[in-house]
């Protein structure tokens, strides 16, 4: 799914001038963050996240070289990209950056044979324990920084459900989610109480300012209770993936190279 079309052409001009300034083909570019999550309000800014391929020849080089574009344009636009090369190599770690980046729902531009071949892989790459340990750790810091008050912002509430829910997804169904927090909620909640109260939270953060404060939900509570306990109890039993896809990552990157050996 794409953002409005207005956003598309904004965005993939900013593209074309990147390719045209650092002589590289974008092969993906999508929203991260809040837009991507579904979590966006009319204040949101824009968190374009893309990955690109240079010609030939900057490959065949004994020096290491940048392997990152960033390019804030405004306060309300932010470009960042990953080269191929390093891409890959995070994704073989099940980096969530890149997995998120790639089950963005709200995609500016791609390369669609490159990018069938990139999900058929990240299938295969996916290792649910590393993915476990990051999201929990997230939960747990800004658990933290929620804090103890009565009364709390309904940003920082989400940031402590949002890698909750994507636990119980992973833990569920064995596969890293789709990263609307919307359609996971839906997916997984069937306590209806409880889906009230989420679906409340959501609401209040698309409609209202980013730091409105509302007074904490029970029920919304008692989960982040009951998924720290359940999601702790999982990995104390789990067992990391020993299978490796370097061999298919290295063909599939000398493949897009190739393809792209000379660009114009």
């Amino acid at each position: 799914m794409c953002s409005d079309e207005g956003d598309v052409y904004m965005v993939n001009d900013k593209l074309r001038e990147i390719e045209r300034e650092y002589g590289v083909k974008v092969l993906y570019a999508c929203e991260a963050g809040s837009r991507a999550y579904g979590l966006w309000n009319e204040a949101s800014d824009y968190d374009v996240r893309f990955i690109y391929v240079h010609p030939l020849d900057w490959y065949l080089s004994i020096d290491e070289k940048r392997d990152v574009i960033e390019m804030p344009i405004s306060d309300q636009l932010d470009l960042s990209g990953w080269e191929l090369r390093k891409a890959l190599h995070l994704l073989k770690k099940s980096n969530p950056s890149v997995l998120e980046w790639l089950h963005s729902d709200v995609v500016y531009d791609e390369d669609e044979d490159f990018m069938n071949t990139l999900r058929n892989i990240t299938q295969t790459a996916f290792k649910p324990i590393p993915v476990l340990h990051h999201y929990h750790k997230m939960a747990k810091r800004n658990l933290k920084e929620l804090g103890q008050e009565n009364e709390v912002a309904v940003k920082k509430y989400l940031n402590v459900v949002r890698p909750f829910l994507m636990c119980s997804m992973i833990m569920k169904f064995g596969q890293f989610p789709g990263i609307n927090v919307q359609y996971i909620v839906d997916q997984l909640i069937h306590n209806q109480h409880l889906k009230e109260e989420l679906k409340y939270l959501l609401e209040i953060k698309t409609c209202r300012p980013s730091q409105t404060k509302i007074d904490r939900l029970s029920r919304v509570d008692a989960y982040i209770e009951e998924q720290m306990e359940e999601i702790e109890l999982y990995l104390q039993d789990a067992q990391g993936e020993r299978t490796s896809i370097t061999e298919e990552l290295d063909v599939f990157f000398r493949n897009t190279v190739k393809k792209y050996e000379k660009l114009e």
